[in-house]
């Protein structure tokens, strides 16, 4: 089965904070979109104020649903993030300067086209309705993924 793509948004200290990027966390909200991802599928990390950051590829679950953990702090690893998912980096940019920036790529991306529904410059109507995990086209990853690897 050929992979999905996603795009999913955290802060800028949520990322930095869970160094090495070894997995990635959902709070109780968003359990049932990150449900939806399966092995081998592909998801962009967008951290705000920033820009389009890495790309991760989705691992294997260990026990067929998604883990739930509670290590005692607060990071994205802790228990405000309880549904996990092991991730492999496959391309990213340190520093945030230098990150692939929303209003560079929105023209390319399908994803941040104008909604007319809206009558307003679309960010994504996914994320409008409080969405954490956006499923792109494949056009779009590789618009996201040219961008990163040209900076990396």
């Amino acid at each position: 089965m050929p992979s999905r793509y996603y795009l999913t948004i955290e802060s800028k200290e949520n990322y930095f904070s869970r160094r090495p990027l070894e997995d990635y966390g959902f709070n109780d909200k968003h359990r049932d979109e990150a449900r939806l991802l399966e092995a081998g599928d592909l998801l962009v990390d967008y951290i705000t104020g920033c820009g389009y950051a890495c790309i991760m590829e989705i691992g294997k679950w260990e026990t067929g649903i998604i883990l739930r953990e509670c290590p005692p702090d607060f990071t994205p690893t802790s228990p405000e993030y309880p549904w996990r998912v092991k991730v492999k980096v496959i391309l990213q940019i340190e520093h945030t300067f230098k990150m692939p920036k929303y209003k560079d790529l929105k023209e390319e991306l399908e994803c941040c086209h104008e909604d007319k529904s809206l009558r307003r410059p679309l960010k994504n109507a996914q994320w409008m309705r409080g969405k954490n995990l956006i499923d792109i086209s494949p056009q779009d990853f590789e618009t996201i993924r040219k961008a990163i690897s040209d900076i990396g």
